[in-house]
């Protein structure tokens, strides 16, 4: 019987689980803990949702766990790995039987021609110590194909990075997700980011199957850097899809896809500036020295809604921008509630958009217009059209 007293319960940091392993599997202090967390990063994190959202699946005898969009990291070992889920859970006489289901696990266009040779594409640094444990099943392929490996439909299904703006098509089409759905498979997913959180969340919103926005929490497991090789937040946010919630059959909302594509596509400058939440603190209120409130804008602006001015904000304080110039009125009128961080997002993006990116000329422009120089070569800022025009009559 599953209960808090369960390893991945008992021992919420790597450092303390490993710790606890390594007494009950002696063999593994062989790993440094890099590769111990690299090896056990999806068992761990699939128990820890299992156990938090599911627990009803652990006092069965077997679990059927499918993990979908499985990549390389997932698979490592062929998935022998996944074995260590009932100790993990604390139920070590349940059986798992893992299917891997993705086309990201092979590295080539092709699957290796023998077993051999994918054993040997998917070999990790602790391979020998999982050598008889059984393997998942891998199937390179869409998710769709479950049918094909499964005789009824799996206890779990768990997509570790679904992308959804990305992978809907594949995701979402009738046999896949919906199909699982409808057969009462449970559902879990975990995001890289907060912001892939709330873009994959609003995704399936996108197509008209509601989302507890509630369900989702930061995973004490998630990998970083080196340990999770190069994924960035890897297993960061965990959340789930309560399966009876599908609709009979999914329609796109065009303005809630084509919103977000726009949040993604205008943000990518903000993200790859300022990291990779960014575009979450768009529109996000701020108060200035002087006590006014403030709302963030790409481009380290600020925008006033009150009296309509622009600030730039460096090092903590905010800027008079560009004296005498103000927004137009109609750029606060649609502003959304603060509580709704891509709305938000959207709405910042808009304005910077359509009222403040049509004024700007970059200042090596303006040095070719003849404005006098004023930073060093190579140095490039922008200014406002109304500036250089005033620059040109005062010559």
């Amino acid at each position: 019987m599953p209960s808090a007293l369960a390893p991945v319960h008992q021992h919420l940091n790597w450092k303390k689980l490993q710790q606890a392993f390594v007494s009950s599997h002696r063999s593994v202090s062989a790993l440094s803990h890099a590769q111990f967390c690299a090896v056990l990063g999806p068992a761990v994190s699939v128990a820890l949702w299992t156990l938090q959202h599911a627990p009803h699946l652990l006092r069965r005898p077997r679990l059927s766990l499918l993990l979908a969009n499985a990549g390389e990291f997932e698979a490592l070992d062929c998935g022998r790995w996944l074995q260590f889920i009932p100790w993990l859970v604390g139920r070590p006489q349940l059986q798992v039987e893992a299917t891997l289901i993705g086309r990201r696990f092979v590295r080539d266009k092709e699957m290796p021609r023998t077993v051999e040779a994918l054993e040997r594409q998917l070999r990790s640094h602790g391979s020998a110590l999982v050598r008889e444990r059984l393997p998942a099943v891998l199937v390179y392929g869409e998710l769709s194909r479950w049918p094909e490996v499964f005789e009824t439909a799996p206890d779990l299904c768990i997509l570790p990075t679904p992308a959804l703006m990305l992978n809907a098509p594949e995701f979402l089409a009738e046999g896949a997700l919906p199909a699982l759905a409808k057969a009462g498979t449970a559902l879990g997913f975990f995001s890289t980011s907060e912001t892939d959180l709330l873009v994959d969340q609003r995704t399936f919103a996108g197509y008209g199957w509601p989302v507890d926005p509630e369900a989702a929490w930061p995973n004490p497991f998630v990998l970083f850097g080196r340990d999770a090789q190069n994924l960035g937040g890897y297993l960061h946010m965990g959340w789930s899809v309560d399966p009876a919630s599908v609709p009979e059959q999914l329609e796109a909302d065009a303005a809630i896809l084509s919103d977000l594509k726009y949040v993604l596509c205008e943000g990518i400058e903000e993200l790859e500036r300022r990291g990779v939440d960014a575009i979450l603190t768009l529109g996000e209120p701020l108060t200035a020295a002087d006590g006014a409130k403030l709302l963030r804008l790409p481009n380290d602006l600020a925008l006033d809604p009150a009296s309509l001015q622009l600030f730039q904000l460096q090092e903590g304080r905010a800027l008079d921008a560009w004296p005498g110039f103000r927004v137009a009125p109609e750029a606060v009128a649609s502003l959304p509630g603060h509580d709704n961080l891509l709305a938000r997002a959207s709405w910042a993006l808009h304005v910077y958009a359509a009222h403040i990116k049509p004024h700007l000329l970059s200042l090596d422009e303006a040095i070719a217009q003849a404005l006098p120089p004023v930073l060093p070569p190579g140095v490039s800022l922008v200014v406002p059209r109304t500036a250089v025009a005033a620059a040109e009559a005062s010559s």
